[in-house]
C-alpha cells in the first residue's frame, strides 16, 4: 500500500504559533454564550472583551474548557483560564469572505458517535449562502471532513460546469421531478457514517461517503456522476471509487488502500422519508443490504 496525502481530509495539529489577540464576532451560536465582562481590562484576559464563545471540548474522556476567537482564516482555542494560554488553531480550509466572517458560528458536538466532541465552523449569510467546515477528533487531532463539510470543496467549479446545457433536451430529468437528494445525511444511531450529496447540476450529483470503522480507519466513497432515474425517484451511480484510509501517526500521512474505481449501485427513499442506499459491491465493501440515513438540518449548529 502507497502512503498518500487523503484528498478529502486535512488535518491540523496543535498550534505553537504566538498568542494574540482575538477576533471579537458578537454573534456566535452553537456553544454557550460570548459575556466578556463588558471589555474592561484587567489580569484576567477573559475580561478583556475580545472572546467571541465558550465551550468544552470532551476527548479520550478528559473534559477541557475552551476560550474561542474566530478569525476568517482560523479559530483560536484558548484554555479557560485567567493567564492566556492557546489550547489549539484550527485552520480553516479557505479563507471566509468578509460577510461570512461577519455571520461566523461555532459549534461542539459528537458528529461521529464515538463519545469525542467534534467542532463546527458555520457561516450563514443573510442571503441565505450557507458554508460549514466540520472537525472530527481521531488520534488527539481534528481532522476536516469534506463529507460533514458544505459545500465539498469543487462545488463552485462542478456547478460552473453545468451552466449553458441545453435546457430543451426532454430526455434529461432535472431536479424537481422527483425528491430532492442534495443535502448531509447520517446513520442512525451510532452516526458513524454520512453521506454529503450535492447537486452538479441538470439531474447529476456528487456523493461522498465517509463510514468510521474505528478509531484510525475511514471507509470513504466517491461519486462525481451520480444521476437521477428516468422517473426522478432514485439517484443511480456506476463510478463509485471505494478506498480505506488508516491513521498511520504521522500528522499528515494516512496510509491508502484503493479497493475499486467503478461500483455500481443506486440511493432512494423510503416511505419514512430515510435515503436507503444499495452497492451493487458488498462482496467487496462490506455493506450488507439497504442502508438508511437520516437527513440532517439545514443548519447543524450544536449546543455545547
Amino acid at each position: 500500500m502507497k502512503k498518500k496525502i487523503l484528498s478529502i481530509l486535512m488535518t491540523f495539529s496543535f498550534a505553537v504559533a504566538a498568542l494574540t489577540g482575538c477576533g471579537g464576532n458578537a454573534d456566535v451560536g452553537g456553544v454557550d454564550g460570548g459575556s466578556t465582562g463588558g471589555n474592561v481590562e484587567g489580569a484576567d484576559w477573559r475580561t478583556w472583551g475580545i472572546i467571541d464563545a465558550y465551550g468544552t471540548l470532551v476527548a479520550d474522556g478528559n473534559s477541557t474548557d475552551v476560550c474561542v476567537c474566530l478569525y476568517n482564516n482560523r479559530a483560536e482555542l484558548y484554555y479557560d483560564e485567567e493567564s492566556q494560554s492557546l489550547f489549539r488553531t484550527i485552520e480553516y480550509p479557505e479563507t471566509l469572505t468578509t460577510e461570512q466572517y461577519e455571520n461566523v458560528t461555532i459549534s461542539f458536538d459528537d458528529l461521529d458517535g464515538d463519545g469525542n466532541t467534534d467542532v463546527t465552523i458555520g457561516s450563514i449569510t443573510p442571503d441565505g449562502a450557507e458554508r460549514r467546515f466540520s472537525y472530527v477528533y481521531d488520534m488527539d487531532e481534528y481532522v476536516y471532513m469534506e463529507a460533514l463539510s458544505y459545500p465539498p470543496a469543487n462545488y463552485d467549479d462542478v456547478n460552473a460546469e453545468g451552466e449553458g446545457a441545453d435546457d430543451d433536451d426532454d430526455d434529461v430529468v432535472y431536479e424537481g421531478q422527483g425528491p430532492n437528494f442534495e443535502g448531509v445525511y447520517t446513520e442512525p444511531p451510532t452516526g458513524r457514517c454520512t453521506i454529503s450529496i450535492n447537486s452538479k447540476g441538470e439531474g447529476t450529483y456528487r456523493v461522498v461517503i465517509a463510514w468510521s470503522s474505528g478509531a484510525n480507519m475511514l471507509a470513504c466513497w466517491e461519486m462525481d456522476e451520480a444521476k437521477l432515474s428516468s422517473d426522478g425517484n432514485e439517484l443511480e451511480y456506476s463510478d463509485a471509487r471505494y478506498y480505506t484510509v488508516t491513521y498511520d501517526g504521522d500528522e499528515e500521512t494516512y496510509t491508502q488502500d484503493d479497493i475499486y474505481d467503478d461500483g455500481t449501485g443506486k440511493f432512494f427513499f423510503n416511505d419514512e422519508g430515510m435515503l436507503g442506499w444499495i452497492s451493487n459491491n458488498s462482496d467487496q465493501d462490506e455493506t450488507t443490504g439497504d442502508v438508511f440515513f437520516e437527513k440532517l438540518p439545514d443548519n447543524t449548529d450544536g449546543e455545547g
